[in-house]
């Protein structure tokens, strides 16, 4: 497989039985032109490349292969308008690329653009362009970038390389890539359950671009890039970046349009639109509407006792924050009922959590505490999930000592594997209480 637009241009015009002299004369190009690129001394333009492609006569396959390889923010511009053209059954105009990685990493860090180009030194426009892939930045400020939003060596060691795409399109038979991409989603089910944090927004985008070009060669396979949105809502709702996971649940569920049943997973994909709406105001009108979403997709939840019972619990915990007291009680109750069904030990912990905080915003802190009890639960949202529980539960009954406490190490777990959701709602008690 070529490495560079001039090998590929070589390699392509060999295949053909065409010399260099007659592909510049059918491309309109000069001889000593053609030259330069295939020995890489130059690339083509986007215009030239065009002029080459159709000399020598290339499928769409090879054409978007040329336009990768090309790998410059024009070529991007070109491969989406070919898109428009032929649209993707997700609706993306193209798969996950460079920009889109620096863009995780600043939401890594809880910053906004502003922050971002303040630390650089450079114009928000700038950083804006990156994160669209409109525009590379140079290599000294790639390197200040991987220094200030705190890159992983996997991360630093991709931005340095400086590509613009994540993924390449795939070079296998259909169905060797089916396999291929069917075992990564299962290796990164795993890491997202085992509670991985460090480089997971590069694995995720990489994995995201995987499933694009597939489902672009193969749309009977849409399902694949459903679920690789799914895990991204799972990972980015339980590191409380529900920004993220809202924009995941869309893609996911415009895919979920053509679906014949409402798959288990998909619940993932409703309750990071949910979350997602009452961020960031919270106030009562929003957790309104996101109970109000979960509850017009409770018919088909409820295949599931352990999503049902989640979707109630949520709705409850809406309802509470918005002082809808007694709708929370009836949820919450409800949630509960059905989670002693299922018979699951670790959702019905979740289950006593979740009720014991709806228990503690209507005015019944101590039973509150009396079934709160530590999750075994090794996953850090779990645990951070937890002490905000305890935290809330404390200071109603006037025990700051133990509030303060169970504020201090949630901050900690927060902070460590960046949950942003508990951050923000810690800088959100902080502010208060000033």
């Amino acid at each position: 497989m070529a490495q560079s637009i001039g090998a590929w241009i070589r390699q392509t015009r060999e295949r053909r039985g065409l010399s260099q002299h007659a592909l510049a004369q059918r491309a309109r190009v000069s001889a000593s032109t053609l030259n330069r690129w295939e020995r890489e001394q130059t690339r083509p333009s986007i215009p030239e490349l065009e002029q080459t492609l159709q000399a020598l006569g290339v499928s769409s396959e090879e054409r978007l292969e040329a336009l990768r390889l090309l790998d410059a923010p024009r070529a991007l511009i070109t491969l989406q308008q070919w898109t428009r053209r032929q649209p993707h059954p997700s609706g993306e105009l193209n798969p996950p690329l460079l920009g889109d990685l620096l863009g995780a990493l600043r939401r890594r860090q809880g910053w906004s653009v502003a922050q971002l180009a303040a630390a650089l030194k450079v114009s928000e426009r700038s950083v804006r362009g990156w994160e669209r892939s409109q525009a590379i930045p140079s290599d000294e400020h790639l390197h200040t970038l991987c220094y200030v939003l705190h890159a992983s060596a996997e991360e630093v060691a991709f931005l340095l390389a400086r590509p613009l795409w994540l993924e390449p399109p795939p070079v296998q038979s259909v169905c060797e890539e089916a396999v291929l991409l069917n075992t990564r989603i299962e290796q990164m089910r795993q890491m997202v359950w085992q509670g991985v944090t460090e480089g997971m927004e590069l694995r995720l985008l990489a994995l995201e671009a995987q499933a694009w070009w597939h489902v672009r060669q193969c749309p009977r396979h849409a399902d694949m890039l459903r679920e690789v949105y799914t895990l991204c809502c799972q990972w980015y709702t339980l590191h409380g970046r529900v920004q993220d996971a809202e924009r995941y649940g869309y893609r996911g569920l415009r895919l979920l349009e053509g679906a014949k049943s409402f798959p288990r997973s998909a619940a993932w994909l409703i309750m990071a639109i949910a979350i997602g709406n009452a961020e960031p105001k919270r106030d009562a009108a929003r957790l309104t509407e996101s109970a109000e979403i979960l509850q017009e997709w409770l018919p088909p939840v409820s295949q599931s006792l352990e999503h049902e019972s989640w979707f109630y619990r949520e709705i409850a915990e809406f309802y509470s924050e918005a002082r809808r007291y007694e709708e929370a009680i009836r949820a919450a109750e409800q949630g509960f009922q059905i989670i002693q069904r299922a018979g699951n030990p670790a959702e019905y912990q979740h289950a006593l959590v979740s009720r014991a905080r709806v228990l503690s915003r209507v005015g019944q802190p101590r039973q509150a505490l009396e079934i709160l009890s530590p999750p075994v639960n090794p996953l850090p949202a779990t645990q951070a999930n937890y002490l905000m529980v305890l935290y809330e539960i404390c200071c109603t009954l006037g025990d700051e000592a133990r509030a303060s406490c169970a504020l201090a190490q949630a901050e900690q777990i927060a902070r460590e594997h960046a949950i942003q959701r508990t951050l923000c709602a810690i800088r959100r008690v902080q502010q208060a209480a000033q």
